[in-house]
């Protein structure tokens, strides 16, 4: 094939490829408030227009700067066939409803709180549109970078909770005392 037929066909494949779309990408809370020990779940959201058509996404978790709670499981939409190329990563089933122009929930990422303390989940997936990020029926992708905080309370320990009780009755018992003296 002619040299300049080739540099021409990469530079459509390429311009082609690079084209972005511009789905909003939501993360709602941006900051989470838990218990050591309590479990949690926060939704993964996308708010598409009526020109974009949603084919796949795939993300990676780095929990790197929250180390104080774990991942216990992630659930992808019922429309989305999971792939094996990213910490969440799916298909639209070509079988199921058509993902466009509403704001969808694409997975469910459930926690574990563990010690007390705070830290950042980042979620990322930019490649320039291979494995990573959201992909569209137009071939158009858009990279995911986006983060929310956790912050882990101590539980309170029983003994605590018995003193402030301990001290309430003891309020309320004074001011019993107070009024059967005047």
């Amino acid at each position: 094939m002619n040299k300049k037929i080739k540099q021409l066909l990469c530079a459509a494949t390429v311009s082609v490829l690079s084209f972005t779309s511009q789905a909003a990408f939501l993360m709602p809370p941006s900051d989470v408030t838990v218990n050591a020990g309590d479990s949690f779940a926060v939704d993964v959201q996308v708010d598409l227009d009526s020109s974009e058509v949603l084919t796949g996404l795939g993300f990676n978790l780095d929990l790197t700067d929250a180390a104080n709670i774990s991942l216990d499981s992630v659930d992808l939409a019922a429309w989305l066939d999971a792939d094996p190329f990213a910490d969440v990563s799916g298909s639209v089933d070509p079988a199921g409803p058509v993902i466009s122009d509403d704001i969808y929930t694409i997975a469910t990422l459930n926690f574990t709180a563990g010690a007390a303390g705070s830290g950042t989940v980042d979620l990322t997936g930019a490649d320039g549109g291979f494995f990573l990020g959201l992909f569209f029926d137009d071939f158009s992708y858009q990279d995911v970078d986006t983060s929310f905080n956790v912050t882990v309370n101590p539980v309170p320990e029983s003994g605590t909770a018995s003193l402030a009780a301990l001290a309430m009755m003891m309020v309320f018992w004074r001011r019993k005392v107070k009024r059967q003296q005047n």
